[in-house]
Formats: structure tokens, C-alpha cells, sequence
């Protein structure tokens, strides 16, 4: 299968921080090529300084959700991908940058990136621990807010009849 990959995301999918400057682009990158799939990594904000063979990336350090969203707004007609990673929110976590308001500005971010043809798959992830207490407290209520995020998307896809019938027999 060709898979297109876009990552929606701050500083971490840029590779700030990782040894190589890959971030888990590289890693992921050759599981889903192990697979037998041909991967295509997508973005408009080349990893310069990765050590990685595919530098196409949206990660954008140090931007907050909003401003992710908007480069995402601007990347997505372009780039296409089938699959886009979402890991986002650090750094309103570690600023302290309208923590209240971050799930559902990830939840707009969400929706944005579902409204773009073709139907791209969305993986969305919670935020890694972070060194710093308070940031970290933020870190597990955001994370906490997203896992709620998941199951109001879920009961209301079902309210709207978009689940399809569970194939093959129950375990």
C-alpha cells in the first residue's frame, strides 16, 4: 500500500529534542516500510537538521495549536496525505497558553483536517510526560480532557448513525 503522511504537530515530530533530530518519524517510517508499504513522508517544513533520509514534515517548533492548525490549513490542499499524525499541545501545556480552551482547539484542529478531501485518516496522540511538575499536571489533564474528547466524538457518531456494523463474530 502507498501511504502519504502528513504530522500535524509542534516541536516533537520536528525532532527537537531526539538524539538525531528525527523525532518518532524515522521509526515509524520503517515499521510501516517493513510492512511492505511505500511511505511518502508530507509537509511543507523540511526537519533540516535530521539525520533522516525523508525531512517532509508539518512540525513546527515551538507552535501552539493554533498556529499548527493554521499551517495545517495551508499544508493539507497541497500535500494530500492519506494518513495525518497529530501530536499537539506541548507547548500550550509548558506555556501555560489557554490550557482550558487546548482540547477543544484540538477538537477544531480535528475537524479542520477531516473536512479535507480524500478522507485522510487521523491519528491523534497525548502528550509525552514533560520534566517540568506543572507543566506535567497540565499535560495529564489535557490528556485526560482528549481521552473524553474521544468518547463524546464516539457516542455522538453513533447518535448520528455513523458507526458500521462490527464484522465477523464477537470473541
Amino acid at each position: 500500500m502507498y501511504l502519504s503522511m502528513q504530522s500535524v504537530v509542534a516541536s516533537i515530530t520536528y525532532g527537537v529534542g531526539s538524539s538525531q533530530g528525527n523525532g518518532y518519524r524515522d521509526d515509524l517510517y520503517n515499521l510501516l516500510e517493513r510492512d511492505g508499504n511505500v511511505v511518502n513522508m508530507v509537509g511543507n517544513n523540511p526537519a533540516v537538521g535530521s539525520t533522516f533520509e525523508d525531512k517532509d514534515t508539518e512540525g513546527w517548533p515551538g507552535f501552539i495549536i493554533d498556529t499548527v492548525a493554521a499551517k495545517m490549513r495551508i499544508s493539507m490542499p497541497t500535500n494530500r496525505p492519506n494518513i495525518a499524525t497529530v501530536l499537539v499541545g506541548t507547548n500550550d501545556m509548558t506555556g501555560n497558553l489557554d490550557v482550558g480552551n487546548a482540547p477543544a482547539r484540538l477538537g477544531r484542529l480535528i475537524d479542520d483536517l477531516l473536512d479535507f478531501p480524500p478522507l485522510t485518516m487521523v491519528v491523534v496522540s497525548s502528550l509525552p510526560a514533560n520534566t517540568n511538575p506543572d507543566a506535567l499536571t497540565r499535560i495529564h489533564a489535557y490528556n485526560a480532557a482528549i481521552g473524553r474528547c474521544f468518547y463524546d466524538a464516539i457516542v455522538e457518531g453513533e447518535r448520528r448513525g455513523w458507526l458500521a456494523p462490527v464484522q465477523g463474530l464477537p470473541p
